[in-house]
Formats: C-alpha cells, sequence, structure tokens
C-alpha cells in the first residue's frame, strides 16, 4: 500500500486529537499552526493541549512498519510526563487500518506497562468523516489549521 497524502493523514489525527477534546497547538503541513518541536532526537506531527494535560501524535511511516515500529521511539514519546503537574503525556500514534491489529500486538508485547497512554488512531483511505456529507467538501479545508 502506497502512503497516501503526508497532509490528508496529519489532518485525519488531527481531527481525532478534536474528537477527544484537544485543541491543536502546532502541527505540519499547517498554514496557521507553526510545525512541532523535536522532542528529543525525535520529529513529531501534532502537539495538542487539553485541560488535563498534553498529547503528542506521531505517523508510522511505511517503512517503520515493515521493519517494524521503532519500538525506543515510541517508548520514549510515551512515557514523557508534563512539567507543570508530572501528568503523563498521551501519545497518538496513526496507521494505515491494515496494520492497526499488527502494531497493536507489537505494542502490547513490547511496551504492556505503557499503552495505557497510547492511542492507536486509524487512517482510513476514505475521506474524514468528522463532518457531515454534505458540508464536508467545501469546508474541511477550512477547519483545519
Amino acid at each position: 500500500m502506497l502512503r497516501s497524502n503526508p497532509k490528508n493523514e496529519v489532518d485525519t489525527l488531527v481531527l481525532s486529537f478534536w474528537d477527544k477534546g484537544y485543541s491543536t497547538l502546532n502541527r505540519k503541513y499547517g498554514n496557521y499552526l507553526s510545525d512541532p518541536p523535536r522532542i528529543g532526537s525525535y520529529d513529531i506531527e501534532v502537539l495538542a493541549r487539553t485541560g488535563e494535560g498534553y498529547a503528542i501524535g506521531i505517523i508510522l511511516s511505511e517503512e517503520e512498519l515493515v521493519n517494524g515500529p521503532d519500538i525506543s521511539k515510541i517508548r520514549f514519546l510515551a512515557s514523557r510526563t508534563s512539567r507543570k503537574n508530572g501528568s503523563p503525556v498521551k501519545l497518538f500514534i496513526g496507521v494505515p487500518e491494515d496494520k492497526v491489529q499488527q502494531v497493536r500486538r507489537i505494542l502490547k508485547l513490547n511496551l504492556p506497562g505503557l499503552m495505557q497512554n497510547i492511542f492507536i488512531i486509524r487512517l482510513d483511505e476514505q475521506e474524514n468523516t468528522l463532518l457531515p456529507e454534505k458540508k464536508r467538501d467545501y469546508r474541511i479545508n477550512r477547519y483545519i489549521n
């Protein structure tokens, strides 16, 4: 499976953040928001915040899925805590829909204690479905930063 447009993948990840009540602070490929900072030595796609804390969003590339996800990267990002109150930072991982079970199985075997901080987001090939069908075609680009 070829990787679809990276901007659309980040848009899907941002919509899943919005669905869980987070507001986007930084994101890649955004018109109005700046790129997120590097965390450690790793690039991230989205940085978001809610009243309770922060969340990080990454997307696993095809190369990472073929060779197996970088467990050290995921362990490092999933074990982050906020400086303010020490609450854990949630990690959202975007994965193509045909690889979700494989990634979930690998993470459960290698990171059993950190799975409570990890959310696996299915990156569908279809259009984002957060908006009604008749409004989706012309408003989706306006709402996404």
